[in-house]
């Protein structure tokens, strides 16, 4: 299986954190900051007339490494 970014500019936000995570040279530099209710990871929505903040969508492809034929598209919320 193969997964790729199918949206980099809109998946930054999560590439940071995972750099973050994962790429840390030390515990404390693996630090990610609570999850605020709005800012960079929501979008606001106009929802039946009513300004509403949700979840910015990530999007990622997986496809076979076997048979190319079989991709799927991937869209994660945090």
């Amino acid at each position: 299986m193969s997964c790729q970014d199918a949206d980099p500019k809109g998946n930054i936000e999560l590439t940071d954190l995972r750099k973050t995570l994962f790429s840390a040279g030390s515990p404390g530099d693996a630090y990610l900051n609570k999850t605020q209710l709005n800012g960079a990871m929501y979008q606001r929505v106009n929802l039946n007339g009513r300004e509403v903040f949700l979840p910015k969508p990530f999007v990622f492809t997986m496809t076979s490494t076997e048979n190319t034929e079989y991709s799927c598209s991937l869209v994660f919320e945090l």
